[in-house]
Order: C-alpha cells, then structure tokens, then sequence
C-alpha cells in the first residue's frame, strides 16, 4: 500500500563538501637596513683616491724637489740672455769689464727671505686659512680643495720656473764675486790667477752655489710666493670680498686680508732685486708665473662662486622596457 509523503521518514541530509585548506600568509621580508656609504662612495676616501690619487702622487714628487733643491747641482745651458760663460773657459775680459758691473758685478748679500723662511711664509698661510674655513664651514671637501688646490699652484709655478732656469743661464747680479770665490776656493779651476784678497773673509761657496748663479731668470721665490698668495687671495675674496652673501663688515676685513697675501708677495719679489739675486725683469715674469699658476689651479678646485667643485659621476639604476639600465650623470 502507498505511504503518504508525510508520513515518510525525512532522509538524512549529504554532509557539505569540506573547504579546500588555505596556506598560511608567508612572513613579511624585514626591510634591508642601511650598510653605511661604500668605500667608493662620493666624499669617502675610495672616491678621492679614484679621482685625485695622481695629483697626491705628483704632488709629493714635486715637493720632494722643491723642498730639497733637487735641481741645485744641474748647470744650466748657455746664457740666452745678458752675457755668458763657460766654467771650464771663462772668459776674464768679459767677466771683469767694469761695463757689466750693473748686471754681474753685484756684492753677494745676505738674503732676507732665504729658502726656509720662503716656505714658511708658503705654508703657514694656507694651513691657517684652510683650517679657518673648516672651522667655519665644517665642509672637508673645501679644506681638501683648499690644501690640494695651492699645493698644485705652488708646484706648478716651480716647475715652470726651473724649466725656464735651466733653458735661459741668465746670470744673476753677484755672478762675479761668486765665480771668484768658487776660483779662490778651488772649486773650479783657472787660468789666470785672480786677486783673492776681497773674499778672503772665510764664506765659501760650493759647485752648487755657483750653478745657482747662472739661474737668474725667473725668480723663483717670486713665481712661488705670488701662486700662493694669488690661490688664497681668490679664495679669501670670493667667500668675504665679492661673496654675494658676504656681510657688509665682513667685505674690508677680507679686503685687508688680500691686500695683506699680495702684498707679502710683493715684499718677497722686493727682496730678490735688493739682495742682488734677481734682475727686475727677472721678477716681474717670476710674479707672472705665480699669479697665472695660482688663478689657473684656482678655477680647476672653484667655480666663479667660490664653490668648491666635486669630481665624480653618479650612477643610478633605471628601468627600461624589457631590461634595466644605468643613468650616468656628473659631476657630483
């Protein structure tokens, strides 16, 4: 017989499908944290060995002659202006010839500003300076510019100027008594006897010495003395002369101190002429060398502004469609 619906048994329900399981979250990457700037980095001292490590080099090499006269010994060539001699066959008319005692018949002096005191005045003023503006600025980078930058200027004007010795012999203005104190001495030997009485005071003079004399033209310790100042002058007056944030007080103070490096320069020049080391115009090129080798080395480490400027190239990472790249820009 037929059951009626209700009074059927409810079957039992399907059990529900169970849900897939889920994996858990990955744990979040910490963040990198910064390792500090890379030995190569900008202002680092990789990135200065990179770009400068040959001007340390020269500079050593050329202070190394500079401070120890390295050139002292090598006899110049044949004078190409004013009189000549050759040490092995001086020639006594000539060399004696009242006419030339204005040019070579000069007493030797005592100098006012020798070798020593010319690098003192040399590096203490751009040690005071290039310490000054650290202090003031704290920028290493500027203290380097500084430092580096009127080594260079200093340099360079020796070299030019040694290049310039050797190539010309002019004679200097107390060439006379020191060819006869290196004869009377025997230092060199001649053929005539000379009238030592006049130098018989016990100063001597060596082979080195007399070499010197014949390295009249330019004057060195002008070439030297006015590179620096001419280096510090332009530094000094750009950030407290003519800085366009410089204050008004500031301006005369940093006037005086540039008249004060030119000046001192000048003295220097001064000297050589009134010892009887240099001819004027053995001086005036001198002091040309120094201004052009101190403006020239100047530009190189500062811009107009007096900034000083960074070598270098930055590289920076840049994604390209189907790749990535480099972007390379400079300076820093």
């Amino acid at each position: 017989m037929l059951v009626p619906p209700l009074a059927r048994e409810a079957a039992p329900a399907a059990p529900a499908p169970a849900a897939p399981p889920t994996a858990a979250p990955p744990a979040p990457t910490p963040a990198p944290q910064p390792s500090g700037p890379a030995f190569f980095d900008a202002g680092q001292p990789g990135h200065y060995l990179a770009w400068y490590g040959a001007e340390y080099l020269a500079v050593v090499a050329v202070g190394t002659l500079w401070l120890t006269d390295a050139t002292a010994s090598i006899e110049p060539l044949p004078a190409l202006m004013g009189p000549s001699v050759d040490l092995k066959a001086a020639d006594q008319t000539m060399l004696f010839d009242p006419r030339l005692d204005d040019v070579i018949g000069r007493p030797m002096t005592q100098e006012k500003v020798g070798s020593g005191v010319l690098a003192a005045m040399i590096v203490t003023p751009i040690l005071a300076e290039a310490g000054l503006d650290l202090a003031l600025r704290g920028d290493l980078h500027r203290t380097h510019a500084i430092v580096l930058g009127s080594a260079e200027a200093v340099f360079a004007s020796y070299l030019a100027t040694e290049a310039l010795k050797l190539t010309f012999g002019r004679l200097r203005p107390d060439f006379r008594e020191r060819y006869v104190r290196a004869a009377c001495t025997g230092v060199i030997e001649v053929e005539v006897e000379l009238d030592c009485s006049a130098v018989d005071d016990g100063f001597e003079i060596d082979r080195a010495e007399l070499n010197d004399g014949m390295k009249s033209f330019p004057s060195g310790h002008a070439s030297s003395s006015f590179a620096a100042a001419t280096f510090l002058a332009l530094t000094v007056g750009s950030e407290h002369v003519w800085g366009a944030s410089t204050p008004e007080w500031v301006r005369p103070l940093g006037a005086l101190a540039v008249a004060g490096l030119l000046g001192g320069a000048g003295y220097v020049a001064a000297t050589r002429v009134s010892d009887h080391r240099h001819h004027l115009e053995d001086v005036v090129v001198g002091s040309a060398i120094g201004v052009a080798s101190g403006a020239a080395t100047w530009l190189v480490h500062f811009d107009l502004e007096g900034r000083a400027r960074r070598r270098g190239v930055a590289v920076t990472p840049l994604p390209l469609a189907g790749g990535a790249g480099v972007a390379v820009t400079g300076p820093l």
